[in-house]
């Protein structure tokens, strides 16, 4: 009875863990260009799509405190024994108009 409980507690703990990730912070790669890396426990609700969901959203969150949007350069995931990382190159582009988003979406649309 004593292992139930253990093993039942143990799973409680991986629950609630299921979103813990740490992240090296934004890091100068070159001129312009930044890099990050982040962890995320591997769990039975992780996985390494969430490394590089954290990744990008650290990324937005850098670029858009100085009024810009995120380019990613390169993007990179790879699952270890206990965690998922995700490492992403990226640049902070000046803000594009309604107009030329416009645009964009209607580029992505003829393919």
């Amino acid at each position: 009875m004593k292992k139930y409980f253990l093993l039942l507690g143990l799973l409680s703990a991986l629950s609630v863990c299921s979103g813990c990730a740490s992240s090296t912070g934004v890091m100068p790669w070159g001129p312009g260009v930044y890099s990050l890396s982040v962890d995320v426990d591997k769990t039975l609700l992780t996985s390494p799509i969430d490394a590089e969901q954290k990744a990008y959203a650290e990324a937005v969150n850098y670029c858009g405190a100085m009024g810009k949007d995120v380019e990613v350069e390169a993007c990179a995931r790879k699952s270890a024994r206990w965690h998922y990382n995700a490492k992403l190159v990226f640049r902070c582009i000046p803000r594009k108009t309604a107009e030329e988003k416009s645009k964009d979406a209607q580029k992505v649309e003829m393919f």
